[in-house]
């Protein structure tokens, strides 16, 4: 598909050498020296950038800007000027423009800057494919991704949720398998019926009895009254033993007679009381290892294990990371009020490379901190935590006082220097993982230092 640019230059020279720069590298580029004649032509057609002088007839480079701010958010605007001070720098960044040159300027440097607003374009389109993609990954089952495994997990979920046999879900820690189990359950014919969620590591071994079972009013000290246990509570529907691993043998014991004997007595009680669960186990925890231990019962594990679900680690199953974060980014967007609705391409690739040792859990809590610390639309690398290598944020440049402002392009040229030097001083010197930081290729990051006068290996 091309990529559509509306250039507004009065200054014919530069219009036609601008002009000519993007049709050799196959964009689409549309010309004009006058600002009203631009507004019209915004009108008209669409464009997927503007590249602007502040000081045309008809009108000013800002109104095309604030134009475009206004009416066509997703165009791109690039503003050059040859009257540059940092207010007027400032004052059109702050109305969203993607960027700003001073004549005169290297063609080059503004090409980048045209691939870099490409990318942004490019990305979108993904994003929206990515958004058709979860949508069409979303089936009854509700469990989200496009890996093998999971659309495997899909389809075993499909097929034992209308049986009535126990489940044991495994797999390290935060990777969704309570997801699963309620998968399970909305799937079969007990959805009308309570789900109930049991944390067996939460529970003290001497309340796990009463916990699960219930107990009669004067069953010990304390018990003032009756108590429906989980078991109870589930009557019907579904119970989720999580952490299975970390039942005590003695309370290995009493659920094995439960299930064998589908009968159980509350504490104190003397009436048996029948039992009628769907029962799914889950463990981050090896089963068959403790088996071959002894500190899990063989007998109670066969009876939990009829059917095994593994839940892979997210590192095992990367594919499916944009379409979590785009989940969890509508969702977590709604529920905070925010208005956030996109990731930076630079924030894309930091959440791919990340191995998540804390899984699903670990990349929703991510988003939901972006969300929480992101005013705008677009999540920055600036919102990411530290644990994705992020979190850095340059210094804020003083503003001079008034009549003492500096021009923009010496401005500009001191804060390079320095940004580019923090940068590769906290990547150590090396120049490929500054030039990521810097959203920038290597090969522009070594022209920038030549450019600065720095020398290419400093840092």
């Amino acid at each position: 598909m091309s990529f559509s640019v509306l250039l507004v230059e009065d200054e014919t020279t530069l219009r036609e050498i601008v002009a000519q720069a993007l049709l050799g590298r196959g964009d689409e580029a549309v010309t004009t020296g006058n600002g009203r004649r631009a507004l019209e032509l915004l009108g008209q057609r669409s464009f997927d950038l503007v590249i602007t002088d502040i000081r045309l007839p008809g009108c000013s480079g800002l109104e095309i800007l604030t134009h475009c701010t206004r009416h066509l958010p997703a165009v791109a605007v690039i503003v050059i000027t040859a009257f540059a001070t940092i207010p007027e720098a400032v004052g059109a960044l702050k109305q969203g423009a993607y960027h700003y040159l001073c004549k005169p300027f290297d063609i080059d440097e503004l090409l980048h800057h045209v691939d870099q607003v490409r990318e942004r374009w490019a990305l979108r389109a993904q994003v929206a494919e990515l958004r058709q993609a979860v949508a069409a990954t979303r089936d009854a089952s509700g469990l989200l991704g496009q890996s093998v495994a999971m659309c495997r997990i899909r389809e075993l979920v499909s097929t034992v949720a209308t049986a009535a046999s126990n489940i044991l879900i495994t797999g390290p820690s935060g990777t969704g398998k309570n997801r699963v189990a309620r998968a399970i359950h909305d799937l079969s014919a007990r959805s009308e019926r309570p789900f109930v969620s049991v944390n067996c590591a939460a529970i003290p071994d001497t309340l796990l009895e009463s916990a699960l079972f219930g107990h009669e009013q004067g069953a010990f000290t304390g018990a003032v009254r009756r108590h429906d246990g989980f078991f109870e509570r589930a009557r019907g529907g579904t119970l989720l033993l999580d952490e299975v691993a970390d039942l005590s043998p003695t309370s290995q014991a009493k659920i094995l007679q439960v299930i064998q004997e589908r009968t159980f007595y509350r504490l104190g009680g003397t009436k048996p009381i029948d039992v009628d669960v769907r029962l799914i186990s889950a463990s981050n925890r090896s089963l068959t290892g403790m088996v071959e231990r002894g500190t899990f019962r063989l007998d109670l594990y066969y009876r939990l294990n009829v059917v095994e679900i593994k839940v892979p680690a997210l590192c095992e199953r990367p594919e499916d990371i944009p379409i979590l974060a785009e989940h969890f980014l509508s969702r977590l967007a709604a529920e905070h009020g925010r208005t956030v609705c996109r990731f930076a391409p630079a924030v894309w690739s930091r959440l791919l490379a990340h191995p998540y040792p804390g899984n699903v859990r670990e990349l929703e809590n991510v988003i939901e901190r972006c969300v929480v610390l992101c005013r705008g639309e677009e999540i920055q690398l600036e919102h990411l935590p530290e644990a994705l290598g992020a979190g850095h944020r340059p210094a804020a440049a003083a503003v001079p006082p008034r009549g003492e402002t500096t021009p923009l392009s010496e401005a500009a040229r001191a804060f390079e220097i320095e940004y580019i030097r923090s940068v590769l001083e906290r990547n150590q010197g090396n120049r490929t993982r500054a030039a990521e930081d810097l959203g920038i290729s290597r090969k522009h990051l070594w022209t920038k230092l030549k450019q600065l006068g720095l020398e290419p290996d400093e840092g």
